[in-house]
Protein backbone atom coordinates (compact mmCIF):
# COMPACT_ATOMS: atom_id res chain seq x y z
CA UNK A 1 0.00 0.00 0.00
CA UNK A 2 1.18 3.58 -0.91
CA UNK A 3 1.96 6.13 1.93
CA UNK A 4 -0.56 8.49 0.92
CA UNK A 5 -3.37 5.77 -0.01
CA UNK A 6 -2.62 4.92 3.57
CA UNK A 7 -3.71 7.96 5.03
CA UNK A 8 -6.57 8.25 2.85
CA UNK A 9 -7.64 4.99 3.72
CA UNK A 10 -7.17 5.62 7.52
CA UNK A 11 -9.12 9.06 6.97
CA UNK A 12 -11.91 6.04 5.63
CA UNK A 13 -11.16 4.05 8.89
CA UNK A 14 -12.47 6.79 10.99
CA UNK A 15 -15.79 6.10 9.37
CA UNK A 16 -16.04 2.39 9.51
CA UNK A 17 -15.63 1.61 6.20
CA UNK A 18 -11.91 -0.11 6.21
CA UNK A 19 -9.67 -1.62 9.04
CA UNK A 20 -6.07 -0.58 8.61
CA UNK A 21 -3.55 -2.12 11.02
CA UNK A 22 -4.12 -4.68 13.52
CA UNK A 23 -7.33 -5.56 15.02
CA UNK A 24 -7.30 -5.00 18.80
CA UNK A 25 -7.45 -8.27 19.43
CA UNK A 26 -3.51 -8.58 18.35
CA UNK A 27 -2.72 -5.67 20.22
CA UNK A 28 -1.02 -5.37 23.52
CA UNK A 29 -3.23 -5.15 26.80
CA UNK A 30 -1.95 -1.35 26.87
CA UNK A 31 -2.99 -0.35 23.53
CA UNK A 32 -6.53 -2.62 24.36
CA UNK A 33 -6.74 -0.64 27.83
CA UNK A 34 -5.96 2.40 25.71
CA UNK A 35 -8.48 1.83 23.65
CA UNK A 36 -11.42 0.79 25.81
CA UNK A 37 -10.32 4.15 28.62
CA UNK A 38 -10.79 6.52 25.67
CA UNK A 39 -14.30 8.54 25.49
CA UNK A 40 -15.61 10.24 22.58
CA UNK A 41 -16.87 13.35 22.42
CA UNK A 42 -17.93 16.24 20.08
CA UNK A 43 -14.45 18.11 20.61
CA UNK A 44 -13.40 14.80 19.23
CA UNK A 45 -15.27 13.99 16.32
CA UNK A 46 -14.92 17.93 15.29
CA UNK A 47 -11.15 17.39 15.45
CA UNK A 48 -11.27 14.08 13.01
CA UNK A 49 -13.69 16.49 11.02
CA UNK A 50 -10.66 19.10 11.03
CA UNK A 51 -8.07 16.50 10.12
CA UNK A 52 -9.60 15.51 7.22
CA UNK A 53 -10.52 19.07 6.30
CA UNK A 54 -6.74 19.87 6.90
CA UNK A 55 -5.86 16.81 4.46
CA UNK A 56 -8.30 17.43 1.85
CA UNK A 57 -7.12 20.98 1.65
CA UNK A 58 -3.42 19.86 1.37
CA UNK A 59 -4.43 17.32 -1.08
CA UNK A 60 -5.91 19.99 -3.08
CA UNK A 61 -3.63 22.58 -3.23
CA UNK A 62 -0.44 19.90 -4.06
CA UNK A 63 -1.15 17.58 -6.11
CA UNK A 64 2.14 16.60 -6.59
CA UNK A 65 1.86 15.09 -3.32
CA UNK A 66 -0.12 12.14 -4.81
CA UNK A 67 2.17 11.09 -7.06
CA UNK A 68 5.31 11.87 -4.62
CA UNK A 69 3.99 9.17 -2.51
CA UNK A 70 2.26 6.71 -5.55
CA UNK A 71 5.98 5.76 -6.18
CA UNK A 72 6.88 5.42 -2.83
CA UNK A 73 6.12 1.87 -1.55
CA UNK A 74 5.63 1.12 2.23
CA UNK A 75 6.90 -2.46 2.81
CA UNK A 76 6.41 -2.81 6.21
CA UNK A 77 2.81 -2.22 5.60
CA UNK A 78 1.88 -5.79 7.94
CA UNK A 79 4.16 -4.89 10.58
CA UNK A 80 2.22 -2.44 12.69
CA UNK A 81 0.74 -4.37 15.70
CA UNK A 82 0.59 -1.73 17.95
CA UNK A 83 -1.04 1.87 18.07
CA UNK A 84 2.73 2.49 18.49
CA UNK A 85 3.72 1.18 15.52
CA UNK A 86 0.53 3.21 13.70
CA UNK A 87 1.55 6.29 15.32
CA UNK A 88 5.38 5.49 13.57
CA UNK A 89 3.72 5.26 10.46
CA UNK A 90 1.71 8.30 10.59
CA UNK A 91 5.06 10.59 11.40
CA UNK A 92 6.46 9.49 7.83
CA UNK A 93 3.80 10.88 6.04
CA UNK A 94 4.96 15.35 6.97
CA UNK A 95 1.67 16.36 5.65
CA UNK A 96 -0.74 13.88 7.46
CA UNK A 97 1.08 13.87 10.37
CA UNK A 98 0.92 18.74 10.04
CA UNK A 99 -2.58 17.81 9.31
CA UNK A 100 -3.10 15.87 13.01
CA UNK A 101 -1.28 18.38 14.43
CA UNK A 102 -2.89 21.41 13.34
CA UNK A 103 -6.22 19.52 14.46
CA UNK A 104 -4.93 19.01 17.69
CA UNK A 105 -3.81 15.51 17.81
CA UNK A 106 -0.21 13.80 17.89
CA UNK A 107 -0.16 10.81 15.65
CA UNK A 108 -0.39 8.02 18.64
CA UNK A 109 -3.54 10.14 20.12
CA UNK A 110 -5.06 9.97 16.46
CA UNK A 111 -5.02 6.49 16.21
CA UNK A 112 -6.21 6.21 19.79
CA UNK A 113 -9.22 8.32 18.86
CA UNK A 114 -9.61 6.24 15.43
CA UNK A 115 -9.53 2.86 16.85
CA UNK A 116 -11.80 3.99 19.57
CA UNK A 117 -14.83 5.03 16.89
CA UNK A 118 -13.85 1.53 15.18
CA UNK A 119 -14.36 -0.16 18.38
CA UNK A 120 -17.66 1.51 18.89
CA UNK A 121 -18.78 1.17 15.58
CA UNK A 122 -18.15 -2.71 15.74
CA UNK A 123 -19.40 -3.25 18.70
CA UNK A 124 -22.56 -1.16 18.00
CA UNK A 125 -23.24 -3.65 14.45
CA UNK A 126 -22.75 -6.49 16.78
CA UNK A 127 -24.95 -5.50 19.54
CA UNK A 128 -27.30 -5.14 16.92
CA UNK A 129 -27.38 -8.67 16.21
CA UNK A 130 -29.83 -11.24 17.82
CA UNK A 131 -29.25 -12.93 20.69
CA UNK A 132 -25.80 -10.09 21.19
CA UNK A 133 -24.24 -10.56 25.34
CA UNK A 134 -24.50 -6.69 26.21
CA UNK A 135 -22.80 -7.80 29.94
CA UNK A 136 -19.45 -8.23 28.69
CA UNK A 137 -19.12 -5.32 26.50
CA UNK A 138 -16.96 -2.74 28.64
CA UNK A 139 -19.12 0.46 30.07
CA UNK A 140 -16.85 2.82 28.74
CA UNK A 141 -17.28 1.17 25.01
CA UNK A 142 -20.86 0.94 25.58
CA UNK A 143 -20.77 4.69 25.95
CA UNK A 144 -19.31 4.98 23.30
CA UNK A 145 -21.23 2.84 20.91
CA UNK A 146 -24.34 5.13 22.24
CA UNK A 147 -22.24 8.41 21.72
CA UNK A 148 -21.76 7.51 17.84
CA UNK A 149 -25.64 6.09 17.69
CA UNK A 150 -26.36 9.71 18.99
CA UNK A 151 -23.93 11.31 16.12
CA UNK A 152 -24.73 9.18 13.02
CA UNK A 153 -25.16 12.24 11.02
CA UNK A 154 -21.27 13.90 11.72
CA UNK A 155 -20.52 10.09 11.23
CA UNK A 156 -22.00 9.85 7.61
CA UNK A 157 -20.51 13.26 7.09
CA UNK A 158 -17.21 12.32 7.87
CA UNK A 159 -17.83 8.68 5.65
CA UNK A 160 -18.33 11.21 2.59
CA UNK A 161 -15.71 13.36 3.04
CA UNK A 162 -13.11 10.36 4.00
CA UNK A 163 -14.60 9.07 0.18
CA UNK A 164 -13.71 12.87 -1.12
CA UNK A 165 -9.99 12.83 -0.16
CA UNK A 166 -9.67 8.84 -1.25
CA UNK A 167 -11.11 9.87 -4.50
CA UNK A 168 -8.97 13.02 -5.26
CA UNK A 169 -6.25 11.71 -4.08
CA UNK A 170 -6.49 8.66 -6.49
CA UNK A 171 -7.44 11.04 -9.18
CA UNK A 172 -3.64 13.07 -8.79
CA UNK A 173 -1.91 10.05 -8.85
CA UNK A 174 -3.50 8.65 -11.48
CA UNK A 175 -5.40 5.28 -10.25
CA UNK A 176 -8.62 4.57 -11.81
CA UNK A 177 -11.41 4.97 -9.95
CA UNK A 178 -14.98 4.53 -11.13
CA UNK A 179 -16.87 6.62 -8.29
CA UNK A 180 -14.86 9.37 -9.17
CA UNK A 181 -16.63 9.66 -12.63
CA UNK A 182 -20.08 9.38 -10.85
CA UNK A 183 -20.00 11.38 -7.74
CA UNK A 184 -19.30 15.07 -7.71
CA UNK A 185 -16.69 16.89 -5.66
CA UNK A 186 -19.01 18.67 -3.19
CA UNK A 187 -15.81 20.14 -1.08
CA UNK A 188 -17.43 23.63 -1.04
CA UNK A 189 -20.79 22.60 0.22
CA UNK A 190 -20.06 24.55 3.33
CA UNK A 191 -18.97 21.82 5.70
Amino acid sequence: MRVVRISCRLAVMVCGVAAAGAPLAAQSDADVKAVEAFRLTTSVLDRMAQVQENMYATVKAHPELAKKYAEEEDDDEDDAKTLDDMARRLDRVPEFKAALIKAGFTPRGYMVATMAIFQAAMTAAVLDMPGADRSKVPANTMANVAFLRAHAAQMQRLQARAKEIDRLSKQQSGESDESAKSEPDTSDSGR
